[in-house]
């Protein structure tokens, strides 16, 4: 009985149907896969990735936002921060076509080393760029070539190496991605300003609280001799300061982020405590110049520990509770334990363990620099464990000195006289460090006048949007509605062409509703076929779409900014069927409609 709906077109009417169903799904496929691809483009090339966009506040583009990297420097301490990245994104001219050029940090971009398609992610900075797989088949670039990228916002041209060809599977793969300062440069940026930070893990109204909040901080000083306490940004900038010349409470009215105290009195200029500013706090800091120190060295009893101050005044210590213990005052000493000899500075109570560094683990390069970026030579470093426990100290004659240490949790501490500062660092692999040795400040009591710009927050989609607006003068509001409107012709079409074909049988129809055939009946034996052949159609079309779309590449035709549109097989496939099956169902039950009606009259 099946059949009977096909032997009611067979032959001329059925090629036709066929024909004209396949053209009809065709455009619609052809249709709901530009639209969507369109809306995907505006996304991907104005929203990010996910997460939670940080951008300035009043910025018309996330092109054209400034955000002080210092935010990011206290995002990604925050514990409920899953992820977070500093970007610039700069609109660029690479031999003629557009495209979008991010900046990022190297551990970013060597976070993706899995996914390059050729060449490789080098693991330091310079004049290189890793290109997006669609982006360098558009550009026509491979591994090695050399390329000159013309920025939008700046007068100048940035020549750049491809190391890397990288499919990213996502928005990049359109996209010129560069090393952070490469990025900067080519945006016009200090180094001190990015585009926007990308957070993932923090609800957006959370965030926005965050950033739009000052908070207080107290500080307990317990130092026993006058000076100043300084707090500085992470970018060594003077955000705070008081005078002290006892114990005292201090308290500042600071920004969310992350701050490093400092104290500087004569000749001494030292690292006191860090802290993440998110709420109101208050901490301690302990510093005694005048007083005595303990410091204990793990040991045996037999062996021969000496030490001597930089006079070269022995100091006799005493054997208690598994190890030497020494009463000295603060300084620098020289410890000879045996045969080995250490430079061990002293600015409080310490334990060193001499056994505790094995010299195995992870390549760790440590790196001294002064504020201006320049090398800092002959200095002392010592590393404290988790525990607190001195395991390893040396003279280094350069700035670098390279160590090996498993995987935890360490403390690398610097003395130059006058300075003794300190960093943590969470070793988990091969990692560089860089330690920076602040400027010392001449008037601490004059504050440099900070500019700290409005920021928001913005999920992708709403990015877009407030983008979307700012280039074309609509809303998003606008394009769906354009979007919409178009696929709503696509389903008139496939539901005029659905209702020709049954007009077309319309009288056979009415011949077998007098000859007693229900709409049950007519269902079973014509209904369904129909349906089943509006389904191939519809198939057909898809396909038909997806071999139009390749071989047009439209994927590389419709672009904004440089992204490209790929074909979306699940919307378009799923449009497709929804309209096919929407105009039969439509166009059969009218046609049954009519027929009885013709009968009644």
């Amino acid at each position: 009985m099946l059949s009977l709906g096909i032997k009611i077109l067979w032959p001329r009417k059925l090629v036709l149907a066929l024909l004209s169903l396949i053209m009809a799904h065709t455009l619609a496929a052809l249709f709901s896969a530009v639209s969507s691809a369109y809306w995907a483009v505006i996304n991907a090339a104005l929203g990010g990735s996910g997460g939670v966009i940080v951008m300035q506040a009043g910025a018309r583009t996330v092109f054209t936002s400034h955000v002080p990297i210092s935010v990011y420097e206290g995002l990604k301490r925050h514990p409920d921060v899953v992820a977070c990245e500093p970007f610039t994104l700069t609109p660029a001219c690479i031999g003629g076509k557009a495209v979008v050029v991010r900046g990022a940090t190297i551990e970013y971009l060597n976070s993706w080393s899995r996914r390059v398609a050729s060449g490789h992610i080098p693991r330091c900075g310079g004049l290189w760029a890793v290109v997006g797989a669609r982006a360098a088949d558009r550009l026509g670039l491979r591994t090695g070539d050399h390329i000159v990228i013309a920025s939008s916002r700046t007068d100048a041209l940035m020549p750049v190496e491809v190391k890397a060809i990288c499919a990213f599977g996502d928005s990049k793969d359109y996209e010129v991605l560069a090393p952070l300062d490469v990025g900067q440069r080519i945006a016009g940026l200090p180094d001190t300003i990015v585009s926007i930070v990308e957070v993932k893990g923090m609800e957006k109204s959370k965030l926005m609280e965050l950033l739009a909040s000052d908070f207080e901080l107290t500080i307990d000083c317990n130092i026993d001799v006058e000076g100043w306490i300084l707090v500085f940004d992470p970018l060594n900038m003077l955000v705070a300061s008081a005078f002290i010349n006892n114990s005292s409470a201090l308290r500042f009215s600071l920004p969310f982020g992350y701050y490093e105290i400092y104290y500087q009195g004569h000749n001494v200029f030292s690292k006191l405590v860090d802290v993440l500013l998110d709420s109101d706090k208050t901490v301690s800091v302990n510093l005694s110049l005048m007083t005595n120190n303990t410091l204990r060295v793990v040991a045996s009893e037999n062996d021969v520990v000496l030490l001597r101050d930089e006079n070269g005044t022995l100091i006799r210590g005493t054997w208690q509770d598994g190890c030497w213990a020494f009463v000295v005052k603060p300084g620098l000493y020289t410890l000879q334990v045996n045969n080995n000899t250490y430079q061990i500075p002293v600015l409080g109570d310490a334990v060193f363990n001499p056994m505790g560094f094995d010299d195995v683990g992870y390549e760790v390069l440590v790196t001294v620099v002064a504020s201006d970026g320049t090398a800092i030579e002959d200095f002392i470093i010592v590393v404290d464990d988790e525990n607190g426990n001195t395991i390893f100290t040396s003279r280094a004659v350069s700035s670098q000195i390279p160590l090996r240490l498993p995987e935890g949790l360490y403390t690398f501490r610097i003395y130059r006289p006058p300075y003794f500062v300190f960093k943590h660092v969470d070793v988990r692999g091969p990692t560089n460090i860089v330690i920076e040795l602040p400027q010392l400040v001449k008037n601490p009591e004059k504050i440099p006048y900070r500019f700290y710009p409005k920021l928001m927050s913005l999920r992708s989609e709403e990015a877009a949007e407030y983008t979307l607006y700012a280039f074309a003068g609509l809303t998003s509001s606008y394009i769906v509605a354009a979007i919409a409107l178009i696929l709503t012709l696509s389903v008139l079409l496939c539901l005029a062409v659905q209702r020709h074909i049954y007009l077309s049988i319309s009288e056979d129809l009415r011949v077998l509703h007098i000859m007693g055939f229900t709409k049950s009946r007519l269902l079973l034996s014509i209904g369904i076929s129909h349906m089943m052949l509006s389904i191939l159609s519809a198939l057909a079309g898809f396909a038909t779409a997806w071999a139009i779309y390749s071989i047009l590449r439209l994927d590389v035709l419709i672009v904004m900014l440089g992204y490209g549109s790929p074909f979306r097989a699940v919307e378009s496939s799923i449009f497709t069927l929804f309209s096919a099956t929407t105009s039969w169902l439509v166009s059969f039950a009218e046609e049954l409609k009519r027929a009885g009606g013709a009968i009644e009259r």
